[in-house]
């Protein structure tokens, strides 16, 4: 999965990604319903801007653990990610998309079969 996360703090604006991205996704969640993701999905949407990429979907899970892969959200993010809409997914930390190590790798192979890169934009700052 390595080969297929790019880490924003530990690249450069001028870097390449691995393949070209032109088309992103943007995956949400928070940990409790009483929480918003505005901030998650404002701080990914800028990051998509300044290197020029389309958002294509906003997938959001208010209040489910990270643990369960059964989010609404999470499972709609994975049907686009199949039907090849974007060649990224953007989220600002790894634990807003899976808590476990297991669910990271499936994802990880899921993403690279479907050549699809895993950008973390980083800390959300309020």
């Amino acid at each position: 999965m390595a080969d297929h996360i790019i880490l924003a703090s530990s690249c450069p604006t001028n870097q390449a990604p691995l393949t070209p991205i032109k088309r992103a996704l943007i995956y949400t969640r928070t940990s409790t319903t009483a929480q918003s993701t505005d901030d998650q999905e404002s701080a990914c949407h800028t990051y998509a801007l300044h290197r020029g990429w389309d958002v294509v979907g906003v997938h959001a899970d208010l209040g489910p653990s990270g643990k369960l892969d059964a989010r609404p959200g999470l499972q709609a993010l994975l049907r686009d990610v199949r039907q090849g809409d974007a060649q990224a997914v953007l989220v600002t930390t790894l634990d807003r998309l899976a808590r476990s190590a297991t669910m990271h790798l499936e994802l990880g192979r899921l993403f690279k079969e479907y050549q699809t890169q895993l950008v973390v934009t980083g800390e959300v700052t309020v």
